[in-house]
């Protein structure tokens, strides 16, 4: 399975089962998830369960991917939220990892907290390359598909650019 990739090409062939939510709803679910870590703890009995983290929807529900330390800060949160794991992240010194095992990368046309979950290329948004080459060292055997704009031709596009920053 290619660790990059067009939400087609990757999510076809994935087994494993995954937790995200909605922009729309912004922070509030992000926040019950990390204030009820019992509500994890339930799901995570499930061998195949796991977190699938949407860059625009994190964005857009506040979590400032962008400011220095955003990414680990953003990481962090949810490592503790979910509990203890017997993996650690690259370059986190050693920090408990978020069961992560699907990123949808997308940049977002609108700004932090905006609640509005609108994608856009990768680069071409408000949340720039920076973080997603962060997030790729922190998280280099999970992998990203992208779910932006411009059909084959902007995502082949963007998959080009996640593999320069990897």
């Amino acid at each position: 399975m290619p660790l990059i990739g067009s939400h087609a090409t990757v999510a076809g062939g994935l087994a494993t089962g995954g937790l995200g939510y909605a922009a729309e709803v912004g922070a509030e679910v992000i926040r019950v998830f990390v204030s009820s870590p019992r509500g994890w703890a339930a799901v995570q009995r499930h061998p195949k369960a796991g977190l699938c983290l949407d860059t625009c929807h994190l964005f857009a529900a506040g979590h400032d991917l962008t400011a220095p330390g955003g990414v680990a800060a953003m990481l962090d949160e949810l490592g503790t939220a979910a509990g203890p794991a017997t993996e650690t992240a690259a370059g986190t010194s050693g920090r408990a990892r978020p069961p992560v095992r699907l990123v949808h990368a997308n940049d977002s046309l609108l700004g932090c907290g905006s609640k509005r979950d609108r994608h856009e290329a990768i680069g071409a948004g408000q949340i720039g390359t920076g973080p997603f080459r962060e997030l790729l060292a922190a998280l280099p055997d999970v992998p990203f598909v992208v779910e932006t704009p411009g059909g084959k031709a902007g995502h082949a596009r963007d998959i080009a650019t996640l593999r320069g920053l990897r």
